[in-house]
């Protein structure tokens, strides 16, 4: 597939913000559902999480990023 690694450094803003924005995602999705229909016991606290994960990789998937 052509993928290749390459190594990035610790204070790199353009390696760090992807990091970061995929953070801010699941913390909004998360925030989001936990405010309109929070958990009643640790299965659906579970089940919600999962649900959460799958949404936010789904959100990322499909945004349009473009260098600035």
């Amino acid at each position: 597939m052509g993928i290749v690694s390459v190594p990035t450094t610790v204070n790199n803003p353009q390696a760090n913000v992807i990091c970061e924005h995929m953070h801010q995602t699941v913390g909004d999705i998360l925030r989001v559902t936990l405010h309109t229909s929070p958990p009643n016991d640790i299965n659906i606290a579970n089940q919600m999480i999962d649900t959460v994960l799958t949404t936010a990789m789904h959100a990322l998937w499909c945004a349009v990023n473009a260098p600035l």
